[in-house]
């Protein structure tokens, strides 16, 4: 299903936060007796905080809930269905939906309904956002001029939109909302260079990148501000930014070897303001931890903890490094139920005696799913050998998870989770992102923690495999 309106409006300050929203409203041809909403607080990990409220039976509902920020971004859901929204503090919305056409019907009144339903036009004429950036994605398979000339014309057509349409707005959003795109298209020139040669290849496992992709990347300007910490473009723009433009230097003037880390550590704390240089080492220590040994990333946050004494991010990191202590080679590996399809259930540690690969993943993951293939190749190869393959998938819907099991070949020990990344057991796991991958020896041990070979570097993980299996 469509994630449909996404409202955006000015972030620019933490003020006060403490009045309530109030969204109420009904909703005809309800796919359930519920709706929810919820909201992600900026942060180093994915942490929602959700509030829900039963449909009356004339299918109406009330809700009242305090936000973080000026404007904070809500997330509504109905069945299996969903819209996005920003609000304010103090905000009064009232909203009427007909499940059976969210598109046409969503309609917003109250105090904060002029952007509301702006946005609800925009998403119809031109599309949201979130759709925008995966669309132009999906196109990066062009060249370079041409892609950079497609991103140039749908920047200046939504600015167009929004002042051709966004008369009776307040100045501050229409500056916003250009500001929102004009980081959108940033971040889809960073991830050029890649997404470039994954088109090309089929793969998500690339090796090389051309030195001809990095053509406009010295185009993409340093344009950090503290007051845009909340707004999503802006945070992936600032995830990819000196990746890209440290790998870019690097490969334009052919260097074969260089310490990306250390370069992207030394240029966060050169050109970032302080909130934003926080958030950005904290996030790339946490996700890094999930591929390196605990004894890098202890030595990461050392660093961190100098320069960012006060940092709120120190307690997470610190419970990630505790979480791969336990986690280390040798160390007893946390117990997995498994519910197959069939309904039979059993445990992780039924499988003792075997080397077993743990595969978190989803149906709505590409990624995930280009490493179908090869991971059925690793089978192949260990058929008849005791060597044993855990699916965990992610997947909000059953009969989703199932269909994408025939459909791909999702052949071995499979389950699934509810609550996607907050699930407990994902949360044990430490999985802040999928695909994820885990290495169980045949006593029941972890294994080979930190730069686990994916599926798609078959070798590799073979030759593991095969040392676990001596």
């Amino acid at each position: 299903m469509r994630t449909l309106t996404l409202l955006f409006c000015l972030i620019s300050t933490v003020a006060n936060a403490r009045e309530n929203v109030h969204l109420h409203g009904k909703i005809t041809h309800r796919l359930s007796d519920s709706v929810s909403v919820s909201y992600a607080k900026t942060s180093i990990e994915y942490k929602p905080i959700e509030y829900a409220a039963r449909l009356d039976k004339d299918g109406k509902f009330t809700l009242s809930f305090s936000v973080p920020y000026t404007y904070t971004l809500l997330r509504i859901r109905h069945g299996n269905q969903q819209t996005q929204l920003f609000v304010a503090p103090a905000s009064d919305l009232d909203l009427t939906i007909d499940a059976a056409n969210f598109d046409s019907s969503l309609n917003y009144t109250g105090n904060g309904s002029g952007i509301a339903n702006f946005i609800a036009l925009q998403h119809i004429t031109t599309g949201d956002a979130d759709e925008l950036c995966g669309k132009l994605l999906q196109q990066s398979g062009k060249d370079p001029e041409a892609y950079h000339t497609l991103l140039d014309q749908e920047l200046q057509k939504q600015c167009e939109h929004i002042d051709s349409n966004g008369n009776k707005l307040p100045a501050s959003f229409i500056a916003y909302y250009k500001k929102y795109y004009r980081y959108a298209i940033y971040r889809d020139l960073l991830l050029y260079p890649a997404f470039h040669e994954i088109i090309k290849l089929h793969s998500y496992n690339v090796k090389h990148i051309p030195k001809e992709n990095y053509k406009f990347i010295e185009e993409v300007p340093a344009a950090f501000d503290d007051k845009y910490l909340d707004m999503p473009p802006y945070q992936y723009y600032t995830d990819n930014y000196f990746q890209a433009v440290v790998n870019g230097q690097h490969v334009i003037q052919g260097d074969t070897a260089f310490n990306n880390y250390d370069t992207m550590l030394q240029m966060a704390y050169t050109l970032m303001p302080p909130k934003t240089a926080d958030l950005f080492m904290g996030r790339y220590i946490l996700l890094s931890s999930n591929e390196d040994a605990v004894d890098k990333t202890i030595a990461r946050y050392d660093i961190y903890k100098k320069n960012f004494p006060h940092s709120p991010y120190l307690k997470i990191i610190e419970q990630k490094i505790a979480l791969g202590r336990r986690m280390a080679n040798g160390k007893p590996a946390i117990d997995i139920p498994i519910t197959t399809p069939g309904g039979v259930h059993m445990h992780l540690t039924d499988l003792k005696g075997e080397v077993v690969l743990i595969d978190f993943w989803a149906r709505s993951c590409q990624p995930c799913l280009a490493e179908m293939p090869p991971s059925k190749k690793v089978r192949d190869h260990f058929k008849g050998k005791p060597v044993a393959f855990v699916y965990v998938s992610l997947d909000k819907e059953d009969s989703v998870w199932k269909k994408a099991i025939q459909k791909y070949e999702v052949y071995g020990y499979n389950t699934r989770v509810e609550n996607d990344l907050r699930s407990p057991l994902v949360k044990q796991y430490g999985v802040l992102g999928i695909p994820a991958y885990f290495l169980i020896d045949k006593n029941g041990n972890f294994a080979s923690v930190g730069n686990l070979p994916r599926p798609s570097e078959t070798e590799k993980l073979i030759e593991i495999i095969e040392g676990l299996l001596k």
